[in-house]
């Protein structure tokens, strides 16, 4: 809905690029206008929910996950 919504007020205004976020990517091919992506695509599971130490071996531990992670 939300997006049958955005992909007529885009029409309506008919430009010639669009830069938003992932979800303005799909308005753009249907209406084969140019799409940049702006805005980094981040998912509720990207942010740690308790506590991590950041200190000694396991401090070690959790900085390489989140350095590896980054870049998987």
């Amino acid at each position: 809905m939300e997006n049958d919504l955005a992909r007529i007020a885009i029409a309506r205004v008919e430009p010639t690029a669009i830069f938003g976020t992932q979800m303005e990517r799909p308005v753009g091919k249907r209406l084969n206008i140019p799409c940049g992506v702006i805005a980094a695509p981040s998912h509720i599971q990207d942010f740690p929910v308790g506590y991590r130490p950041f200190l000694g071996d396991e401090g070690t531990n959790q900085l390489v996950d989140l350095i590896y992670n980054s870049f998987t």
